[in-house]
């Protein structure tokens, strides 16, 4: 009986979801602008206006990609050698 319950959490089902109009980065910038509250709040955070990078200057940098498998030693890949290193090993 409980196979049957799991497999119902998978079937589809309406949700009457429908999503808000697409904004451009700066409008969800700007909607709490005019929010002097919010404001104080989210400075109390550590988070200025204007903090926010831009969406086109991605700065994240991935240097290590890290398996863990239980049972088994960990397989760590240093992605800031070259493809020719890699070659090597």
């Amino acid at each position: 009986m409980s196979h049957q319950q799991e497999d119902d959490d998978f079937s589809p089902s309406n949700t009457n979801y429908k999503p808000g109009e697409k904004k451009s980065f700066n409008e969800y910038q700007n909607l709490d602008a005019n929010d002097d509250s919010l404001r104080r709040w989210k400075e109390s955070l550590g988070v200025k206006s204007g903090d926010a990078p831009a969406p086109d200057t991605p700065n994240v940098h991935v240097l290590q990609f890290i398996l863990e498998v239980e049972g088994r030693p960990d397989v760590i890949l240093d992605l800031t050698k070259s493809c020719k290193e890699w070659e090597k090993a």
